[in-house]
């Protein structure tokens, strides 16, 4: 609920006390269509026999075993600075022998967005690792007319691909729900890239998709730059939330986010 007010009132002062809004109606005739359009699951194809030799399966093996050795060693090994650009690195491989850093990161931001046709909108996002390798991963988010309103919740969890001091990639799944004038339920996948390339920015890509129970498949995408202050970071870009009928959502965002 403190997320959820602290991104309203962020949209209120960065977009003005009295925007002219589009209509949600239209939302809502986004959404059937897109469900309209959306193609039956094809026959499943019978399995086809493996044919691959027993040297084969153990170099595959052998494989994924080093694949899983060198994850093991870039997220079990790592332990975290107090923010990014801070007085010593956010994120560190730490020897055997050296005292730990803080074993957990976490960020919460809010943000506030204007549409292409003219809808605000507002966000705020919970997300972290508690421990080096998965945290948790929550966002809730709303569309705004001037009358009604039209709510999404994401609720789930993340995994470190890999982590650096200069890029880190997670894995994500959620819970997610439209709540207003459409009313859905379903879940997500997807991966989010963070690049720190010096002067105190960082550079975040988020791709993913959403498929929900009444067949309904969505791309949802964003990407943006952000500068540090210390713990405090603002930053902006580009989200969208689209079928294979068009956008759904997409617009420009402005927020602020605090490291701890």
């Amino acid at each position: 609920m403190i997320l959820k007010c602290a991104a309203a009132a962020l949209a209120l002062i960065v977009l003005g006390s009295s925007p002219v809004f589009a209509d949600l109606s239209d939302f809502e005739k986004r959404i059937e269509e897109a469900e309209a359009a959306a193609k039956p699951d094809e026959e499943e194809a019978e399995p086809k026999p493996d044919t691959r030799t027993e040297e084969q399966k153990q170099a595959e093996s052998e494989f994924v075993f080093a694949i899983l050795k060198i994850w093991f060693y870039l997220n079990f090994a790592v332990d975290y600075g107090d923010y990014p650009y801070g007085d010593r690195p956010y994120i560190r491989f730490r020897d055997g022998d050296e005292a730990r850093w803080k074993f957990y990161r976490m960020s919460v931001g809010a943000d506030a967005y204007l549409t292409a046709d003219s809808r605000m909108g507002y966000r705020a996002e919970l997300e972290g690792k508690f421990l080096p390798f998965i945290g948790p991963r929550l966002d809730v988010s709303g569309l705004y007319d001037g009358a009604r309103e039209q709510y999404f919740v994401g609720l789930g969890a993340q995994a470190s691909l890999l982590q650096t001091r200069w890029v880190c990639a997670d894995v994500y799944g959620q819970w997610v729900s439209m709540k207003g004038l459409v009313d859905r339920e379903g879940s997500a996948l997807g991966i989010v890239l963070t690049v720190y390339p010096g002067a105190k920015l960082s550079l975040v890509a988020k791709l993913g998709g959403q498929s929900y129970s009444s067949g309904l498949e969505l791309n949802d995408w964003s990407c943006s730059v952000g500068r540090h202050f210390g713990r405090w970071e603002l930053y902006g870009g580009w989200r969208s939330l689209a079928a294979e009928t068009g956008t759904i959502i997409g617009g420009a965002f402005l927020g602020c986010r605090a490291h701890f």
